[in-house]
């Protein structure tokens, strides 16, 4: 039986690779945009009902979701940047009361900062420790926000706490400014410490592990979403170098000024870069039978094409759907 899943945030990196990748698997795909036109041509190519509007609009996510008949799953993709994680928080709780309202179950992505550094021991639902950054702090408490009212409304709920995701279409604050001075053969510039072990996940492998929770939804599961393997920041730092033609150097952040660290740790909600922050594979590969297979060799590459060609985004005006009325409100 086909299954109806809406997503939210299709028109970035992570949004649009789970579209594609739940149509491959035969899902009847609806997106939410506020702006159609950012819309890549795979995504557009790919859904049956694209609705423009804001998901903090609670009747226009419901209208979305609906389409004209039932909604078996929403994926909540959007992710607002850190300074506005309160707007999140609004969007999760709509979605939720959304999926009571149309009976779907929902999906919803969180990136790691939200559970806290391992300390060499591989973090996960069964064992956590305080986040470690501010930021870290407001998405914990958004994902047990996100948890009591899913309860609450009786809605199947799957978390997903992903390793951080880069590639092609995806924010990488760090990233690009690590490739681009590998590029021009300038030293590479690494904000944490560089025998630190880091974990990383290929878009693609990410679009995966959310597109099987998506197709078999759990009530009440929290899982964390490893990386392809743990890799140190000065071996993760080489292979962008070879890969380039090996000119650039590799430094730390640590060795700059006072003033440099104050400006590099911008990217610290992105990746917590003094603590070794690894998540626990297993439970996620034993229920969903998923393991990343992207390898950070071919990952680089991608990325060197993507930032090579200029980021260039394929994008596409297409007609919309204008969502009626309606009474629907989040409860509080």
């Amino acid at each position: 039986m086909q299954r109806t899943v809406l997503v939210t945030g299709a028109s970035g990196g992570i949004g649009s690779a789970v579209a594609c990748r739940l149509a491959d698997y035969g899902a009847s795909i609806r997106v939410l945009v506020r702006d159609p036109a950012k819309l890549p041509l795979s995504v557009a190519n790919a859904t049956t009902s694209i609705t423009m509007g804001s998901v903090l609009d609670s009747a226009t996510m419901l209208a979305a979701a609906a389409g004209g008949g039932s909604c078996d799953a929403i994926v909540c993709c959007v992710d607002f940047p850190a300074a506005e994680y309160p707007k999140h928080m609004e969007a999760v709780a709509i979605a939720v009361q959304c999926a009571a309202r149309t009976g779907a179950a929902l999906i919803v992505p969180s990136p790691k900062l939200a559970i806290g550094a391992g300390f060499r021991t591989p973090v996960g639902p069964g064992r956590r420790r305080s986040p470690t950054t501010r930021l870290g702090a407001i998405r914990a408490r958004s994902d047990v926000m996100v948890r009591e009212k899913a309860l609450e409304a009786r809605v199947p709920l799957t978390l997903l706490r992903l390793a951080d995701v880069y590639g092609p279409n995806t924010r990488m604050p760090m990233l690009v400014p690590i490739i681009e001075a590998a590029l021009d053969g300038r030293t590479i510039i690494w904000p944490g410490p560089l025998d630190t072990r880091i974990e990383l996940l290929f878009i693609t492998d990410a679009a995966e592990a959310i597109t099987k929770a998506t197709f078999n939804p759990r009530r009440d599961t929290d899982y964390t979403v490893a990386g392809f393997a743990p890799i140190t920041a000065n071996d993760f730092c080489g292979l962008v170098a070879a890969n380039t033609g090996g000119r650039s150097r590799i430094r730390t952040a640590t060795s700059f000024g006072v003033g440099f660290r104050t400006k590099i740790s911008q990217f610290e909600p992105t990746m917590v870069l003094s603590d070794e922050v690894l998540l626990a594979a297993e439970p996620f590969r034993q229920d969903f039978g998923y393991t990343p297979t992207v390898d950070y060799a071919t990952g680089i590459r991608e990325c060197l094409r993507w930032v090579s060609s200029g980021r260039h985004v394929e994008s596409v005006s297409v007609s919309v759907s204008n969502p009626p009325k309606s009474d629907f409100s989040p409860r509080s």
